[in-house]
């Protein structure tokens, strides 16, 4: 599993040649939509609906696939969004952040990965992984200095990723609704 830069000049996931990476647009948000209220359903049938807390509502979701502000990227395999992330550079979550991180950075020069979900059907390819390096080089061609998460205590996969990724706990939080979250941080290269 590796990744290259495309003529588009997006990264390109490399997990065979059915996959591709793709900036995601408002004709993407439907899809998006729609896997991640099957990835909700999933997690409430499991009793591990705090896995994942959705805080806006959907057209607000939504507005992440036409706002210039967010990086968007999604994996398409067959013509198929079959998985997808959204990072960003918040004043909300840079102001959370950068008390927690070891040296003074500006505001606009901290990243945030919004989310990343990946189809059911899809888990265990390594797609989330590459979605979140994908994601990661669309920060620092913004100008990020440092990449920054939240991740519940209780998903291990997604903290698993963020420590493969080289990121380190800087504190914890708890969201409105009571749920606690990892502040999960890493210096960019």
């Amino acid at each position: 599993m590796g990744s290259k830069r495309g003529d588009d000049g997006v990264t390109n996931i490399q997990l065979s040649s059915d996959y591709k990476l793709v900036e995601c647009d408002a004709r993407y948000a439907d899809d998006a939509l729609a896997m991640l209220r099957s990835i909700l359903a999933e997690l409430d049938a499991t009793g591990r609906k705090e896995f994942y807390y959705m805080s806006e509502t959907d057209d607000e979701f939504r507005s992440y696939y036409s706002n210039p502000d967010f990086i968007t990227l999604g994996v398409v395999r067959q013509d198929r969004l079959v998985a997808c992330g959204t990072a960003s550079f918040r004043r909300e979550e840079a102001e959370l952040f950068a008390p927690r991180l070891p040296e003074s950075v500006p505001l606009e020069n901290i990243g945030y990965v919004e989310y990343i979900q990946v189809a059911a059907t899809e888990r265990g390819k390594g797609i989330q992984p590459a979605l979140f390096r994908a994601l990661e080089e669309e920060m620092l061609k913004r100008g990020a200095r440092y990449f920054t998460g939240l991740v519940s205590p209780l998903n291990d996969a997604s903290l698993g990723n963020f420590i493969k990724g080289g990121y380190g706990e800087v504190g914890r939080v708890f969201l409105p609704n009571g749920f606690e979250r990892i502040l999960m941080a890493k210096k960019a290269d």
